[in-house]
């Protein structure tokens, strides 16, 4: 089975990026992409999102597709780290 990737264009200000959404990412490289500040992903960790931690780089990873539905999934989350009810 060929490992196919899937690539999309991301904007960021105004700039066009080509991304593997399936690569696994750092807190700050998620952070960028999904154009929020670092403390948004770490909120989002407090608030279940998982992101293993790679015991070689001692960084958690996880992919912009594991973020972008785990904000699909969790619509009530808010950086303050509490749901809106």
């Amino acid at each position: 089975m060929i490992n196919e990737k899937r690539i999309v264009s991301v904007t960021v200000n105004n700039e066009a990026f080509a991304v593997d959404i399936d690569e696994p990412m750092s807190i700050k490289e998620l952070a960028f992409f999904l154009e929020r500040n670092r403390s948004y992903i770490s909120a989002m960790k407090k608030a279940g999102f998982e992101m293993p931690t790679n015991p070689i780089k001692r960084q958690c990873f996880a992919s912009l597709a594991e973020a972008w539905a785990w904000l699909e999934n969790n619509p009530d989350f808010t950086f303050n780290g509490s749901y809106r009810s």
